[in-house]
């Protein structure tokens, strides 16, 4: 989760700084087309979107590992 470093609250230890962004508190989500992706996104508490527009074979299962940790 390197990118919520960049928009999250300013340190001054930091070699990169987000500009615009830095201190923003934008909502982040992942989008992915696996179910390693689903998996991921359940385990960082972040919601998850599926690009079907690359592999809709995988759609069902991913959004079902996705709900299964998110019950956890």
């Amino acid at each position: 989760m390197e990118f919520k470093n960049y928009v999250g609250p300013p340190k001054p230890e930091t070699p990169v700084w987000a500009t615009p962004g830095e201190g923003l508190k934008i909502p982040i989500g992942l989008l992915g087309s696996s179910t390693f992706s689903a998996q991921s996104a359940a385990m960082l508490g972040l919601p998850f979107a599926f690009a079907s527009h690359f592999t809709l074979a995988y759609m069902d299962i991913s959004i079902e590992v996705y709900w299964e940790i998110q019950a956890l």
